[in-house]
């Protein structure tokens, strides 16, 4: 998967919260992005999942965004919930897409959240990375007492990427600007 340091750096994180990949590929209906599923055991009636998605070039607009997420949700669902209890599945997304879409989706990500956790599934809260700029951008829903932890550490490691990487190019930029300067 592209951008791989940046999920070895989420896998990291999420070992000590006991998160596994499960050995399946990711497919889901009609999306040609690749994705990675990390996973809790259950406990009791409860699983998390943080979904790592490399949102497709195809998807250029918030409504498709809103697609997108809502085909992963319903996978997710499917895969993972046994049976109709509320708040049954915690979930996060982590989207990697482009500079354009990024911004857009910003502007719009509590689209991308529940504001309550009456469902199978709650989307607990979601992670923005541009893939061009490294700008992170996170945001989760209210109440996050016992999986804040793991939200915590899937948004620092998204974070610490992209600093990172905004430091190589500058580092890199800095470099060519003395190599210019010894030329002159």
């Amino acid at each position: 998967m592209k951008q791989q340091d940046l999920i070895d750096s989420i896998r990291e994180r999420l070992a000590e919260y006991s998160y596994t990949e499960p050995s399946d590929p990711v497919c889901i209906d009609g999306i040609e992005g690749e994705g990675l599923i990390f996973k809790t055991p259950r406990r009791l009636t409860v699983r998390y999942l943080c979904g790592v998605f490399y949102v497709p070039e195809s998807c250029r607009t918030a409504a498709q965004a809103k697609e997108f997420f809502e085909k992963i949700r319903a996978e997710f669902s499917e895969r993972y919930a046994l049976f109709p209890y509320f708040k049954e599945l915690g979930t996060y997304l982590v989207w990697i897409c482009g500079g354009e879409l990024f911004e857009d989706l910003q502007e719009k990500q509590s689209r991308f959240k529940d504001k309550t956790g009456y469902h199978i599934n709650t989307m607990l809260g979601t992670i923005l990375v541009d893939r061009q700029k490294y700008r992170c951008s996170a945001q989760s829903t209210w109440g996050l007492f016992y999986s804040g932890k793991h939200y915590a550490a899937i948004s620092d490691a998204a974070n610490e990427w992209c600093k990172g990487r905004r430091r190589e190019l500058g580092d890199s930029a800095d470099a060519a600007s003395r190599a210019a300067e010894l030329r002159c």
